[in-house]
């Protein structure tokens, strides 16, 4: 699963095990009454979670264990419909289970708010006793079962997910609703008809009966009525697609292999559908139609990573079928469902405006990896998530270093790193597997994802490659289509490496926290000797412990040689003596920077220069360069100025920051040539810092930047350059670019702002023309540009203008950005007549006529509106 944060038109794809044709059309007793089978129903035990809440002093601590299980469920078969006006998911169920160890003659499973129509043993079809309380449904078998035996039932049932009160989420997943059905009234002709489902924790019991626990796990088979108009997806190969007399279409998934209840999906709506191939796996894009074209775009290098990743892990991908789907109103930003990838629809975007931003691949790779750590190997409660969400967030870094170099991967690092240190500032620490959490969503968060990347690599490091590899290898041989805990992981990394690790999984999975280092070095010149000096002032008293690790020093003398030594950290302050050539003029500790830690160094404004110069890797001019942020000087600057032709665009980003354009023309022609830098974060900084001196003489280079090919936020931050230091190009780009009918929202919203400056009213028609092309999170802005450039027109045209918008105000179809944009544009053409009325009575005759319509326009406005928020705005005009 993919944070944001975060990420709709589809129909769910429910399981559903349907095992035969309808039974022979006999005498069937009346069924039982509710009460008479609740008379006849002994009291069933059902074990509840423990209850939330912070520990007292003389309790036991709270621990989160994995549910116990009484059954095994071995498969289960979803066949599925959906009344769409209601929102509710008509299903039956047939599940196959066995007793899981002891011999049972109950049972319970998980099911939120369903109306239960009846439980039926299978073959015999006999009704099961049952009692259901709206959350856990009890069911008794007609007689006891062994651990050998086996036990079919059909459960027939209504969902009611929209229906569900408290229907909480976290900071990751904003509701646990489970099934969600997307404008299922029609009522916004902009947006399409979908049913999509999101699992994860414990939310697929709103549609379908289960034992909703990630230590759970089985086969499954879905099938989806829906509308013949529509496209399905779930998991596992489509056995057959069936087009009925009612202008509906039944289509039949099923998946082989186990997997856990919270990875079950469905996803219905028109999309889009692109096929590929790797191997001989069969893979599907789903995407809206209008950007059916840019499908593999959207999610791209899926058949190479699935390469990559397979030969990594000696383990080709394991399921067999890989789709992806974007949705509406996605509640998550992506979900790993076992060979059905939902996405939210931020995804969804044109190339221009994916180049050189890599997140949808990496969630694309986020995702994909969970296939191997969360899908074929699952965690067996949520205290253990980073065995899934850890591996996924480091599956980003190995795919960049693939990819890109290590470079961009380890500038990737960094972020995660920044990522979870805010997060421990902010919000405290706790363990990576932390069994006292209040609330199970609360796992969600940095340390999971962040430092549980964070921390693989530091194993990795400590490892060193082919171990690492082959221990992954291991752990998923040994653990395929099993639920693990962390202690699963630990014994493949020992039975590999031939060392004990539990010093290593103690602290960094099991405590608290992470070292906060002070390194300080002295040098005594009689014994030719450097003292390094480590000091771990962490906030014990917390929790956290003290940290034991090995770690590299390179020690440069005076004389021009490097000493590199290991030394291994052990105590709360620790010194370690070498002998040296000559004095040392930097000591760099953790010369590869994979420890996650806080570190302070002691160093003086000369050594963290070298440290930038002799750097063997980006975390190592990263450390360097904040250290050197807050210093000037003439060799500052010109560390900064042979800093742009860096080969890291992180490096380069960050030089260009510290230099001011103004200063001197040599300066200057540097950051002008970064204009057409191969990045285009570097780009844009680039052309703001000429906006910014006033470089008029180097528009053109601006302006040679802007191409065909430019990303959209290119072309964009050019056109706002060029308006501050020659608007006679900037016109000509935003003339040429509107001819070609390539841009996006804020590309037209920058042509807006230009448009508005224009001395005549030939480009007047612009503003009107493409309202309907700007986004809700751009429209006011582009309203304010419009409104700007009402100025030069007639009054006739600006009542024109006002009609239109009167209708876009009035359109409940419209966003309340959109609203609010077209009405605010309307009072201020109001405002304009009442204004030029009170200044010039006598040529006013229009204006008497225009006055009053535009009142009570705005008098139908503020009738018509429903927001709260927008009538309370528009109370203020």
């Amino acid at each position: 699963m993919n944070f944001p944060k975060l990420l709709s038109s589809l129909v769910f794809i429910l399981l559903f095990f349907n095992f035969c044709a309808a039974p022979k059309k006999t005498q069937v007793p009346k069924p039982p009454t509710v009460e008479e089978i609740n008379q006849e129903l002994e009291p069933i035990e059902i074990t509840q979670e423990s209850p939330h809440g912070s520990n007292s002093a003389d309790t036991i601590p709270v621990y989160r264990s994995s549910e116990t299980r009484l059954i095994d469920i071995l498969h289960t078969k979803l066949d599925l419909s959906f009344d769409w006006a209601k929102q509710h998911v008509i299903g039956k169920a047939t599940i196959k289970l066995r007793p899981y160890n002891n011999p049972i003659d109950s049972f319970y499973l998980d099911g939120r708010n369903f109306i239960i129509h009846d439980i039926k043993e299978l073959p015999s079809q006999k009704l099961c006793l049952y009692r259901y309380d709206g959350k856990k449904i009890a069911i008794q078998t007609n007689k006891t079962l062994s651990k050998n035996d086996s036990l079919s039932i059909v459960i027939t049932y209504t969902a009611r997910p929209a229906e569900r009160e408290n229907k909480k989420g976290s900071q990751a997943i904003t509701s646990d609703q489970g099934l969600y059905f997307i404008n299922h009234d029609q009522s916004n002709p902009t947006k399409p008809m979908q049913i999509w489902t999101q699992g994860e924790t414990e939310s697929n019991s709103n549609w379908f009966p289960t034992f909703d626990k990630p230590n759970e796990r089985c086969t499954g088979e879905i099938v989806l009525t829906v509308p013949d108009t529509m496209q399905t997806l779930a998991n596992g190969i489509l056995l057959s697609s069936v087009k009925n007399a009612n202008n509906t279409r039944t289509d039949h998934y099923s998946i082989t292999k186990p997997h856990a209840p919270y990875l079950f999906m469905l996803a219905v709506g028109k999309f889009a559908v692109v096929k590929d191939t790797w191997r001989d796996i069969p893979l599907l894009y789903m995407v809206e139609p209008e950007y059916g074209p840019y499908a593999k775009n959207i999610f791209p290098h899926t058949p190479e990573m699935l390469e990559f990743f397979s030969t990594k892990l000696n383990y080709k991908y394991p399921w067999s079928k890989y789709g992806q789907v974007v949705v509406r109103d996605y509640v998550y930003g992506a979900m790993e469902n076992t060979t059905a990838v939902i996405f939210g629809e931020f995804v969804q975007r044109h190339p221009k405006e994916i180049a050189d931003n890599k997140m949808n691949e990496l969630i694309v790779a986020h995702e994909m990896f969970h296939h191997w750590f969360g899908d074929l190997v699952t965690c067996e409660n949520w205290s253990n998530l980073t065995l899934n969400e850890g591996f996924a967030n480091y599956s980003e870094y190995l795919w960049l270093e693939h990819k890109y170099g290590k470079d961009e991967a380890e500038a990737h690092r960094y972020d995660e790193k920044m990522g979870y240190m805010q997060s421990s500032a902010f919000q405290g620490v706790h363990p990576l597997i932390w069994y006292s959490y209040d609330d199970k969503e609360q796992m969600f968060d940095a340390h999971s994802y962040n430092k549980g990347g964070l921390v693989l690599h530091m194993l990795r490091n400590y490892l060193g490659d082919n171990t690492f590899f082959e221990s992954l290898n291991h752990y998923l041989r040994e653990n395929e289509y099993t639920a693990v805990e962390v202690h699963d992981l630990r014994k493949s990394f020992e039975s590999v490496s031939g060392q004990d690790l539990n010093w290593f999984f103690n602290q960094w999975f099991l405590a608290s926290g992470h070292p906060h280092l002070i390194i300080s070095n002295q040098y005594n010149a009689a014994k030719k000797t450097v003292k390094v000096n480590v000091e771990q002032i962490q906030d014990f008293a917390a929790g956290v412990p003290i940290f034991q690790f090995p770690s590299t020093v390179d020690i440069h003398t005076a004389d021009g040689k490097v000493l590199t030594k290991n030394i291994y950290v052990s105590k709360r302050s620790e010194s370690f003596e070498f002998e040296v050539s000559d004095k040392p003029i930097l000591v760099n500790f953790d010369t590869s920077k994979s420890l996650l830690c806080e570190l302070e160094n002691k160093r003086d404004r000369d050594a963290n220069i070298l440290l930038f110069k002799k750097a063997k890797n980006l975390a190592t001019k990263i450390e360097a360069m904040l250290a050197l942020n807050e210093e000037s000087g003439p060799e500052i600057t010109q560390l900064w100025v042979n800093a742009l032709n860096d080969p890291s665009w992180r490096v380069r980003q960050f030089a260009l920051k510290q230099l001011d354009a103004n200063s001197t023309g040599e300066i200057t022609s540097a950051i002008a040539k970064l204009t057409n830098d191969p990045n285009s974060n570097v780009q844009i900084l680039a052309m703001k810092k000429l906006k910014e001196a006033n470089a008029s003489n180097l528009a053109h280079l601006i302006d040679n930047a802007i191409t065909p090919n430019s990303p959209y936020s290119v072309a964009a931050e050019g056109i706002r350059s060029l308006k501050e230091l020659e608007p006679t190009l900037a016109f000509a780009q935003a003339d040429r670019i509107l001819k070609t009918a390539d841009y996006n929202s804020e590309l037209l919203n920058t042509i807006g702002d230009l448009y508005a400056t224009a001395k005549d009213t030939t480009r007047f028609g612009f503003f009107q023309k493409n309202w309907s092309s700007v986004k809700d999170n751009n429209i006011l802005s582009y309203g304010n540009h419009w409104t700007s450039s009402l100025g030069a027109i007639s009054n006739d045209t600006k009542m024109n203008v006002a009609n239109f918008l009167t209708t876009e105000s009035l359109n409940p179809m419209n966003g309340t950005n959109k609203r609010l944009a077209s009405t605010k544009i309307l009072k201020n053409i109001l405002d304009e007549f009442i204004l030029s009325k009170a200044k010039n009575p006598k040529s006013s005759a229009d204006k008497d006529i225009y006055i009053p319509i535009l009142n009570q326009k705005l008098k139908d406005i503020k009738a018509f509106e429903k927001d709260k928020k927008l009538s309370e705005i528009y109370n203020e005009f």
